[in-house]
């Protein structure tokens, strides 16, 4: 089962690693929205809070998107706003890339493996990785 867009975004956040203040600011409005519109205690927010103890759990993941579409947040007009301006801002300030030939391009991202090719601003023909 795939996630909605709104715990996708909910997910990206939390799981993004060295989190900007940016990143965690918009999901602390995303999360006052949230509130706001469903209140304390609505299973909505529950399992965003639940999320938030194990961001990694497939299953905690799975949960937050039912009661998503459940309480109709993933059609919601400003949910959805809230929770694309968060996916924008996590897409923006973090890329995680892992594995052998792994390749970022932009701002503040982390690169791992063997092969690995870091891009900050422009590159302009091509790039030697020193393998024959």
């Amino acid at each position: 089962m795939a996630l909605d867009p709104v715990t996708a975004s909910v997910v990206a956040a939390l799981t993004a690693k060295g989190a900007e203040e940016i990143i965690k600011k918009g999901y602390r409005k995303f999360k006052s929205i949230l509130k706001s519109r469903f209140g304390e205690g609505h299973p909505t927010v529950d399992a965003v809070q639940k999320l938030e103890e194990k961001p990694n759990s497939k299953g905690r993941q799975l949960t937050l998107s039912e009661e998503m579409v459940a309480a109709g947040a993933d059609q919601d007009p400003e949910v959805l706003a809230a929770a694309n301006e968060l996916k924008a801002m996590t897409a923006q300030h973090t890329t995680v890339g892992v594995g052998s030939g792994a390749v970022a391009v932009g701002d503040n991202n982390v690169v791992l493996g063997e092969g690995s090719v870091y891009v900050g601003g422009n590159i302009n023909g091509g790039v030697d990785t020193g393998k024959k």
